[in-house]
């Protein structure tokens, strides 16, 4: 039987990724990407020397993957900024306990 390689692995693996790839791997978009590039929360993105594109590193896809999960727990740009910092901007050291509680949907509300 063939197995099929995990494809996810594979591409969060390779050496460099475009914006398009990094937005498919993390769920955010292109424009969040660049924002977040401009406001500090992504250190400066190599660009290729020939066609000045962004070209995202392994280690630049694996903090953006936290800045998502940090996004999708509710934080705000802030609170992010203030967390990435203070751990260091490693995001294996970004740990459940130090997110803050969940923030309700506008749907729990009336």
């Amino acid at each position: 039987m063939n197995e099929r390689p995990n494809t996810l692995q594979a591409e969060t693996d390779r050496t460099v990724h475009t914006i398009h790839d990094v937005a498919r791997l993390t769920g955010l978009t292109g424009w969040t990407l660049r924002h977040y590039e401009k406001i500090g929360l992504i250190d400066p993105v190599a660009r290729d020397p020939s066609s000045g594109h962004r070209t995202y590193a392994p280690s630049d896809v694996t903090r953006i993957e936290s800045l998502a999960h940090l996004r999708a727990a509710g934080l705000s740009i802030d609170e992010m900024r203030t967390l990435m910092h203070s751990r260091g901007h490693a995001p294996e050291t970004v740990e459940n306990e130090d997110l803050p509680p969940r923030r309700a949907h506008r749907e729990d509300h009336p």
